[in-house]
C-alpha cells in the first residue's frame, strides 16, 4: 500500500488549543513548584556533624576526580595526589571516619525530604489526571524523524490504542511526559541555575548514596573510604600527551623510555601500600 494513505493531517487547532496550552501550563506549574518549595523549605542548621560530613564528601569527590581526570596531568602530579590520598597514617583516605549516620536523628532533614516529595508528587498527579481527562485521545504532533523500533509506541502513543498508526505520531499524554522530563533547560533559563526542579540534584543524591555504600541509614563515610581506597590503589595513569605522542610516532616511539616509565610506576605504586 502507498505510505501516503497512512499520513495524518493534523488540524492547526490541535496545535493552538492542545499542544501549546499544555506546554505553557507545564511551565507555569513548574515555576509554581519552584517558589512553593522555596517557601516551605526550612533554614538548614550548620553543626559540627554536618561540617565533618561535608568534608568527607569533598575528600571522596577529590579522589574521584583524580581517578577520572588524571590523564590530563603528568605522571608526577598524578602520583603526588595519589600518595596524598593513600599514604599510610597520613593519607586523606586513611583518616578514621564514622560509619553510617541515622537520618532519624535530624528531624529537620526528614521534614525537608517529605516537603520535597509532596511538592513533586502532588502536582504531577494533578497534572497527569487533568491531561488524561481533558486532553484524552489527541494526536498532538509528528516527530520530524523516523522511529526505528516499535518499542517506542508505548512511550509516544500512550492513551491512543491504534495498532496501525505510525510510531512517529505523539499523543497528548505522551507529550505531557516528554515535556515533564525535558523542561529542565527552560526552568534554568527562567529561574536561574539554582532551580529547585533540576534533576541533577537527584542524580547527585544517588551518587552520594553509591559513595556511601547505598546504606538506608544515611551516608557511610567508613565504607565509602574503603571502596575509594581500593579503586584508587589500582588506578593507572596514562597521560593524554604521552598517548598522543605514541599514536603520532607509532613504531618510532622509544620502547626503552616506555619500559623505564612503567618500572618507575610500579615502584611508586608499591611504595603506597
Amino acid at each position: 500500500m502507498n505510505t501516503k494513505e497512512h499520513t495524518l493531517i493534523l488540524d492547526s487547532s490541535i496545535r493552538d488549543w492542545v499542544l501549546l496550552p499544555m506546554l505553557l501550563l507545564l511551565i507555569l506549574v513548574g515555576v509554581g513548584r519552584h517558589y512553593v518549595a522555596l517557601l516551605i523549605k526550612s533554614t538548614p542548621k550548620i553543626t559540627e556533624q554536618t561540617l565533618n560530613e561535608a568534608r568527607y564528601r569533598m575528600t571522596l569527590m577529590r579522589s574521584m576526580r583524580v581517578r577520572q581526570f588524571g590523564h590530563a596531568i603528568c605522571e608526577t602530579a598524578f602520583n603526588t595526589r595519589k600518595i596524598a590520598m593513600l599514604k599510610k597514617k597520613t593519607g586523606l583516605l586513611r583518616e578514621k571516619v564514622p560509619g553510617a549516620s541515622n537520618p532519624m536523628s535530624n528531624p529537620n532533614a526528614m521534614m525537608d525530604m517529605m516537603k520535597g516529595n509532596i511538592t513533586g508528587i502532588v502536582p504531577n498527579i494533578a497534572m497527569m489526571t487533568f491531561v488524561g481527562w481533558f486532553f484524552a485521545g489527541f494526536i498532538c504532533l509528528k516527530v520530524p524523524f523516523p522511529i526505528p523500533s516499535s518499542h517506542f509506541k508505548i512511550m509516544f502513543q500512550r492513551g491512543v490504542d491504534l495498532s496501525t498508526l505510525d510510531i512517529s505520531y505523539v499523543s497528548s499524554l505522551s507529550w505531557y511526559f516528554l515535556c515533564s522530563f525535558g523542561l529542565n533547560g527552560v526552568y534554568k533559563i527562567i529561574l536561574g541555575q539554582d532551580s529547585e526542579l533540576d534533576d541533577s540534584q537527584m542524580q547527585m543524591m544517588q551518587m552520594q548514596m553509591q559513595m556511601g555504600g547505598g546504606s538506608p541509614m544515611g551516608f557511610d563515610a567508613s565504607t565509602a573510604y574503603k571502596q575509594e581506597i581500593e579503586q584508587l590503589s589500582i588506578a593507572k595513569h596514562e597521560w593524554s600527551a604521552e598517548r598522543a605522542e605514541r599514536a603520532l610516532l607509532g613504531d618510532k616511539y622509544p620502547e626503552k623510555t616506555k619500559a623505564s616509565i612503567d618500572l618507575s610506576r610500579m615502584k611508586k605504586t608499591s611504595s603506597l601500600m
